[in-house]
C-alpha cells in the first residue's frame, strides 16, 4: 500500500495510506486533510485541491491531469 505525505501551508505534515489507483485527492479527502475539498469531484475542473510535487510523477499524466497542472 502506498504512503502519501501531504504537508499543508502551515507546515503540518500528515502520513496516510493510500489504495493503487487511488487519487490524491481522494485520499486527501477519505483521511480529512484540511484545505482539501475537491469540488469538482476530481473532474480537474475547480483547481481547489492543487497540489505541487517534489518528484515527477512515476507515469503519464492525463492530457486533462496535465493542463491543469500547468496552470500555475
Amino acid at each position: 500500500m502506498p504512503k502519501i505525505t501531504l504537508v499543508e501551508f502551515d507546515g503540518q505534515v500528515h502520513e496516510v495510506e493510500a489504495e493503487v489507483g487511488q487519487s490524491v485527492m481522494q485520499v486527501a479527502i477519505d483521511n480529512m486533510i484540511p484545505g482539501i475539498d475537491g469540488d469538482c469531484g476530481g473532474a480537474c475542473a475547480c483547481g481547489t485541491c492543487h497540489c505541487f510535487l517534489e518528484k515527477p510523477p512515476a507515469s503519464d499524466l492525463d492530457p486533462l491531469e496535465e493542463s491543469m497542472l500547468s496552470m500555475r
